[in-house]
């Protein structure tokens, strides 16, 4: 929005993309929207709250693990939505997760003798 305030060369407000973006008049959802809206976000809840009760019954430490599934969720839905393929860093970025994840191997067979005693 600064640079169409500002209206360089580059981000001339008639030549812009956002600019036609933030002119155009706002539509009412429809109730196809609506409802679509409303159950993306009663599915994040559900699963932002089964992800804290897992946090509550058990260590982090077991729970942790099961968080790096998004890692190749992320790259599957942003190539099946968007057809984005990941970079190099993401590669990186993804090494050391997984590496960090690796390392903590050898200490989780004491973790799951208390999960368990628990259950």
């Amino acid at each position: 929005l600064i640079g169409i305030v500002l209206s360089s060369s580059q981000l001339a407000a008639s030549s812009h993309p956002s600019f036609q973006f933030l002119t155009r008049p706002w539509l009412l959802p429809t109730p196809l929207d609506m409802a679509l809206m409303s159950l993306t976000g009663l599915i994040a809840a559900i699963g932002f709250y089964s992800l804290s009760e897992a946090y509550r019954v058990a260590p982090a430490t077991i729970v942790a693990p099961f968080e790096y599934i998004m890692l190749p969720l992320s790259v599957l839905w942003g190539f099946l939505f968007w057809r984005e393929l990941p970079d190099w860093l993401t590669f990186v970025g993804a090494a050391l997760v997984i590496g960090s994840g690796l390392k903590l191997l050898p200490r989780r067979p004491q973790r799951r003798r208390w999960l368990l005693r628990r259950m």
